[in-house]
C-alpha cells in the first residue's frame, strides 16, 4: 500500500527539498502533499488520512507545539516528526512528550535524516506508549534511566554511539573490527540495559539525557 506523508513548512523550497529527502529516505513510492500553515495542516488532516506528518515547529498561524496535539486530535494514529532549527536540548523532549515520533535539527545530516525517517515510518513499536511510560507526570525521565547511559560497559557505550550515528550491524561491526554477531550481542545487551527495544527509543533516550552522538553531554 502507497504511503501517504504530509510535509508543513512556510517555505516552498524547504517543502521540495524535504519531500525529494522523504522519498529518497522510504525508497518506495508514496503520495507526498503540502502545507504551507498549521490551518493548512489540520484541513489536509480532516480530508485525507497520512501515514506522517513532517512538520516545521513554527508555523505562521499556530505556536508549534500546539500543532502537535491538535493533528493527533485529528488523527490520533498519525506519525509525527518535527522538523526545526531549534536546538534539539530545547525542543526535542516537549516535542516528544506532546505525541511527536521524533524531532529532527535542520542542520542534522542526509544519513541522520534518513535513519529518523526510516524507523518513524517502519518501526512497529507504539511509541505514544513509550512517551506516556518514560514521561511519568510530565518529568523527561526517572532516575533509573537517568542513571542507564552510565550502565553500559565501553564496548556497548561505543556500539550505542554508532547506533545513534545511523550505522547499521555491519558498519558498527567493521568499525569496532569485531564479527557482525559479536556487535549484534553487544546492540542486544545495551537494549537490556537501557530498557528500549528500538533505535528510535534509543534516540528519545539519548535526548532526554543530553547525550550527543559523540559521546559528550
Amino acid at each position: 500500500m502507497m504511503l501517504d506523508i504530509l510535509i508543513a513548512d512556510d517555505h516552498s523550497a524547504v517543502r521540495h527539498g524535504l519531500s525529494l529527502l522523504t522519498e529518497l529516505a522510504l525508497g518506495e513510492p508514496c503520495r507526498i502533499d503540502y502545507a504551507a500553515s498549521g490551518d493548512e495542516v489540520l484541513e489536509q488532516l480532516r480530508q485525507k488520512s497520512y501515514t506522517l506528518l513532517l512538520s516545521d515547529l513554527m508555523m505562521p498561524d499556530q505556536k508549534g507545539i500546539s500543532l502537535i496535539a491538535q493533528a493527533l486530535e485529528v488523527q490520533p494514529s498519525l506519525r509525527i516528526v518535527v522538523i526545526s532549527v531549534g536546538p534539539e536540548r530545547d525542543f526535542a523532549a516537549q516535542c516528544l512528550r506532546s505525541g511527536a515520533h521524533a524531532y529532527i535539527n535542520k542542520g542534522a545530516s542526509d544519513a541522520a535524516f534518513t535513519k529518523i525517517i526510516r524507523s518513524v515510518v517502519y518501526e512497529s513499536n507504539d511509541y505514544h506508549s513509550y512517551i506516556r511510560k518514560t514521561t511519568g507526570q510530565g518529568t523527561p525521565a526517572g532516575d533509573t534511566e537517568q542513571a542507564s547511559i552510565r550502565l553500559l560497559s565501553p564496548r556497548e557505550r561505543e556500539v550505542v554511539l554508532l547506533l545513534l550515528q545511523g550505522q547499521g550491524i555491519v558498519e558498527i561491526a567493521q568499525a569496532l573490527s569485531i564479527s557482525a554477531s559479536a556487535a549484534s550481542t553487544l546492540k542486544g545487551r545495551a537494549f537490556g540495559k537501557l530498557n528500549v527495544q528500538s533505535v528510535i527509543e534509543l534516540n528519545r533516550l539519548a535526548y532526554y539525557q543530553g547525550l550527543n552522538v559523540d559521546g559528550t553531554k
